[in-house]
C-alpha cells in the first residue's frame, strides 16, 4: 500500500472517531457535564409566610396566581429576579397572596419536576424548598438538569427519605394533579409561562418590578 493510501485511511479514520464522539454526546445530552445541584436557600420564602403552594395572608386583598414550568427559562428569571422582590414587599406587608400553579409543558422533566414539588409537600417537606432547588438548578430542557437522580438529590438534600421520594414521582394522583392545573389554565387562556393572573386577569410574562407593582396597586384600588 503507498503512502498516499495510508494517509487517506488515517484522514477517514479519524473522521469516523470524531463523529462517534460526537454522537456519543449528542445521545448523552450533555448530562456528562453537568453541575452538581447547588443548595438555594437564599430563594426560599421565610417560613412564616408559607402556606402550602402559596405564600402569605389568605385574606390578602390581591391575589396572584403564577403559572411555571420549571424548565422555562423565563420562569428562572421571575423566581430568582422578581418574585423574591414580591415576596419580602407585598406578600409580607399583607398586600398580596401568591400561589404557585403547574403548566408543566416542556416534556417529561417538566412534569417529573412539577410531581416533584408535590411529592416534597406530601412527605412533610416545604414546597417552597423544593421550589427554589428547581429554579436555581435549572440546565436547558430534557437535557438532566431534572433526572429523577437528581430529582432524589434534591429531595435528600431538604431531609426526606429518597427511596419514599422515588415512589411518589410515580403516583397516578400527584400526575393527575399536575395534569388537572395544566388543563385549568389552558381553560382560563394561560398559553405561556410564566403567567400571572392577578385577581382574575391574565399577564402573560414576567413583568419588570416597577410594572409589577402598579399591577398591584391597580388590582388593590379596584
Amino acid at each position: 500500500m503507498c503512502s498516499s493510501d495510508l494517509a487517506m485511511l488515517a484522514t477517514v479514520g479519524a473522521l469516523v472517531v470524531g463523529i462517534a464522539i460526537v454522537v456519543v454526546l449528542l445521545l448523552a445530552g450533555g448530562n456528562g457535564s453537568m453541575a452538581p445541584v447547588v443548595a438555594a436557600d437564599a430563594l426560599v420564602p421565610p417560613a412564616e409566610l408559607q402556606d402550602g403552594r402559596s405564600l402569605g395572608a389568605a385574606d390578602a386583598p390581591v391575589s396572584i396566581e403564577v403559572y411555571e414550568d420549571p424548565q422555562c427559562p423565563a420562569c428562572g428569571h421571575w423566581t430568582r429576579e422578581i418574585e423574591p422582590l414580591l415576596i419580602a414587599s407585598l406578600v409580607r406587608d399583607g398586600t398580596v397572596r401568591l400561589t404557585y400553579k403547574d403548566f408543566a409543558f416542556l416534556g417529561t422533566e417538566s412534569l417529573d419536576a412539577a410531581v416533584a414539588m408535590r411529592a416534597v409537600q406530601q412527605l412533610g417537606g416545604s414546597f417552597w424548598a423544593m421550589h427554589a432547588l428547581l429554579f436555581d438548578n435549572q440546565h436547558g430542557e430534557n437535557k438532566g438538569a431534572f433526572s429523577r437522580e437528581r430529582l432524589a438529590t434534591m429531595a435528600g438534600m431538604l431531609g426526606l427519605d429518597t427511596a419514599a421520594f422515588r415512589a411518589l414521582l410515580d403516583d397516578q394522583g400527584l400526575r393527575d394533579a399536575v395534569q388537572a392545573e395544566i388543563d385549568e389554565g389552558r381553560a382560563i387562556g394561560v398559553s405561556q409561562t410564566p403567567t400571572l393572573v392577578i385577581d382574575g386577569q391574565l399577564h402573560p410574562g414576567a413583568p419588570a418590578w416597577e410594572d409589577l407593582k402598579q399591577l398591584v396597586a391597580d388590582a388593590a384600588a379596584s
